[in-house]
């Protein structure tokens, strides 16, 4: 995910909590937070989506099916843990 949002969005890290692969908490200079718990065993994040401000949404569409992310609408994207990322033009 955090890669993801690094490679996707271009967001930047600031601050992570924690070591080794998947951090406890991660801030991102844009604004965003990923906060981690091993103690939910849902099988999908608890979101049901993200709305996320883009400067070129059809651009970032190509980018999410040249990775493969599954369409759900028009401008959102299911990641692989389940979180639906929708995208909107700035």
């Amino acid at each position: 995910m955090i890669r993801l949002i690094e490679d996707l969005l271009g967001f930047h890290i600031i601050r992570r909590v924690g070591d080794g692969e998947i951090p406890s908490h991660v801030w991102f200079e844009e604004g965003l937070q990923l906060v981690y718990d091993p103690d939910f065993d849902g099988p999908e994040g608890r979101l049901h989506h993200l709305g996320v401000l883009v400067s070129d949404r059809d651009a970032i569409a190509q980018e999410c099916k040249r990775r493969g992310l599954s369409a759900v609408k028009p401008n959102w994207y299911a990641l692989p843990d389940g979180l639906v990322l929708e995208f909107h033009n700035r």
